[in-house]
């Protein structure tokens, strides 16, 4: 088995990180960021109570 690329894995998160910043910005939330609990981060906000 291959050696896990961390790099290409953590390109592939900030990648999806963008993705939901932009999802978000149309009103439309990326399940796996609010799963990952991750949204507010991402926006820059703070958590909405």
């Amino acid at each position: 088995m291959p050696a896990i690329d961390r790099f290409a894995i953590r390109r592939s998160l900030l990648a999806g990180s963008r993705l939901a910043h932009q999802e978000c910005a149309r009103g439309e939330l990326d399940i796996a960021v609010m799963m990952s609990g991750n949204l507010e981060r991402v926006k820059g906000i703070e958590p909405s109570s």
